[in-house]
């Protein structure tokens, strides 16, 4: 377990490092005595800095934007890359917004606040494109944050990012500072640009040329109930190879759904001949799911993920599932052959009409006498915690306790698991934090 954090935290080490690492080339420019000696040089180096920081990190940012399968190895699993996305990308927004701040506060000190406005709405070309770098980002924040989009709409907003990288690269590459001065610092402030530009090449310009993906056919779409279909595919050539616990991004080639490629579990084991998801109604996009029809291409990219119970130390598991987070469950309980391990599974849900897996899951349970399968309906008691675990006899300091479901859920069981002393090193969770 030691290993496995050491190597999700590696990930966090090397962006960071990387990001700050076009300082030490800043610092060797000029003393930072003289960088610092007065209050208006100490404002104009904190805002070089913020800058050179800010736009390291932004390129860095756009590749893990990538979902490439290498980047899992350093976060341990594609969800928490994306979080590291979401971070890293905040980070380097609020770097790059200070650093005209603190630029025009020096103007403010030494001329005037009309001369720092000035600075701020200069037409001066170098200094004109970091600003319209800053407002495609203020407005890519706008729209994603106050304005509510459909999934495939949404995505399309990402494309600013694309353009704020390439508008902020011309600005860092052509404006009068440090990066003129020193050559070395130039040229390595034109890596991370050429860093930045691969993944817009990658993802947004050209991925068919450089994104692998596997053709499925769909063989049967199966109603589960008004809100949850199970769609079952054949591979059109040889089928890949997945573990249990597993989710990939999958597009269906139809005018129904649209081309966009949305993340799914597993419901499948890896020895079943069709790979199944399950997509229960979460907008107006995956309403429309329950209308593909058979023969329908499917594109396929993945696996990813590394939610299992296999990676958890112990063999006696509670696995917790809040809703639609029930299906990495049932590809795992279908997956499970070893006789060691002892498994209660808690299926927790509205009411009991939302159960729509709870048949299978019986169906699993009555080949593998070591799972048992419990339902906790929250009209009925409540939403799960960790008192209602233990007041129903669940030893929670022996379990490795694996949540998946709806993220309020996963951040309050951990918690409440935590503050009654199980170690987070036995708490597992599997979170789709992908927009």
């Amino acid at each position: 377990m030691l290993v496995q954090k050491m190597k999700g935290l590696s990930g966090w080490f090397i962006v960071g490092a990387l990001s700050v690492s076009p300082l030490f080339i800043w610092a060797t420019i000029q003393p930072l005595s003289e960088r610092f000696a007065t209050f208006t040089t100490t404002l104009t180096s904190i805002g070089q800095m913020l800058g050179l920081v800010g736009m390291a990190m932004f390129a860095l940012n756009l590749i893990l934007s990538t979902r490439h399968p290498i980047l899992e190895r350093f976060f341990n699993g594609m969800n928490r890359v994306y979080l590291a996305h979401h971070t890293f990308g905040a980070i380097a927004f609020s770097l790059l917004l200070f650093h005209p701040i603190f630029l025009a506060l020096k103007f403010a000190f030494v001329a005037s606040p009309r001369d720092a406005a000035l600075f701020l709405l200069s037409t001066n070309p170098p200094i004109l494109w970091g600003i319209f770098a800053l407002l495609s980002m203020m407005l890519f924040l706008v729209l994603t944050f106050f304005v509510s989009f459909a999934y495939d709409k949404w995505r399309i907003t990402h494309k600013f990012l694309a353009a704020s990288f390439i508008l902020a690269s011309i600005h860092t590459l052509i404006i009068y500072s440090d990066t003129q001065v020193s050559s070395l610092l130039y040229w390595y402030m034109v890596f991370f640009v050429v860093l930045g530009l691969i993944p817009i090449i990658y993802r947004t310009v050209a991925p068919k040329l450089f994104v692998s993906y596997i053709e499925y056919i769909v063989d049967e779409v199966r109603p589960m109930d008004e809100h949850t279909v199970e769609i079952f595919m054949k591979p059109v050539f040889k089928p890949f190879t997945y573990k249990a616990g597993q989710f990939i991004f999958i597009s269906f080639k139809t005018e129904i759904v649209g081309d966009e490629f949305h993340p799914f579990s597993i419901v499948s084991s890896p020895d079943e001949p069709r790979l199944a998801i399950a997509v229960k109604t979460l907008g107006d996009h995956t309403g429309k799911f329950k209308l593909i029809a058979k023969n329908t291409v499917a594109k396929i990219e993945g696996p990813f993920g590394v939610f299992s119970n296999e990676r958890a130390p112990g063999k006696n598991q509670l696995w917790i599932a809040g809703g639609i987070g029930i299906t990495p469950f049932i590809g795992m309980a279908k997956a499970i052959i070893d006789p060691a391990y002892r498994i209660k599974i808690y299926y927790c849900v509205a009411n009991k009409t939302e159960a729509v897996f709870l048949e299978e899951l019986i169906a699993v349970a009555q080949k593998n006498p070591n799972i048992t399968i419990a339902t906790f309906c929250s009209n009925e008691r409540g939403y799960i915690s960790a008192d209602a675990l233990q007041a129903m006899g669940e030893d929670i300091f022996a379990n490795e306790i694996l949540i998946c479901g709806p993220v309020p859920l996963m951040h309050s069981l951990k918690k409440q698991l935590a503050a009654k002393g199980v170690s987070r090193a036995h708490i597992h969770t599997e979170e789709f934090t992908l927009r």
